[in-house]
């Protein structure tokens, strides 16, 4: 009897299920499963299996919430224990059922709302930094015009920036001038 013992094998096949949240139409996809044990003539082996819920929620809506939850019976874990064999038992295995424990899966799409949020957040961002970095440089530019003006300091370019366009303005009403005196004089 041993000898046909001694090879011994228990297998379990069952459909597990792999939790995809980002898939909409089929969020779990089924997985088979097989689980094998080999006997031994001198060991018992003790054998749990668990399973629990697992509870899936989904929000579909483009604005507010609609959120659907579905469940599925989930493998939790698996344990092997080897024991001395004491009486006639090859495999003790125990299928349990976790009442007080789930898994929980929540998955939000994008929705209107949190796009115009997360917009408003980027807007702010960037004011903070024109907040920090360009109001401090015009406030130096101000600054300096007001000394400027007050003490009748100029710039050396801006001196002869200022010719040249006194120069360009007289240019242009000579011109202007010219346009009107006629070739020909009108006699009276």
């Amino acid at each position: 009897m041993d000898k046909l013992l001694q090879y011994c094998r228990l297998a379990i096949y069952f459909v597990d299920y792999s939790v995809i949240p980002s898939d909409k139409t089929i969020p779990f996809q089924p997985l088979g499963r097989q689980l094998f044990w080999i006997y031994g003539p001198e060991f018992t082996k003790q054998i749990d299996i668990n399973f629990r819920f697992t509870y899936l929620n989904i929000c579909y809506c483009l604005m507010g919430t609609d959120i659907k939850t579905t469940n599925v019976l989930t493998l939790s874990c698996k344990r092997e224990q080897i024991s001395p064999k004491s009486g006639n038992l090859l495999y003790d295995c125990f299928i349990l059922f976790e009442k007080n424990v789930d898994n929980l899966t929540t998955d939000l799409y994008q929705k209107v709302d949190r796009l115009k949020s997360q917009l408003v957040d980027v807007f702010n961002i960037f004011f903070t930094v024109e907040a920090i970095i360009c109001r401090p440089l015009s406030q130096i530019e101000l600054d300096s015009k007001l000394i400027n003006r007050l003490f009748n300091f100029e710039d050396p370019t801006y001196k002869s920036d200022k010719k040249n366009r006194t120069k360009i303005e007289i240019q242009k009403t000579v011109k202007r001038k010219k346009k009107f005196i006629p070739k020909h004089p009108i006699k009276c």
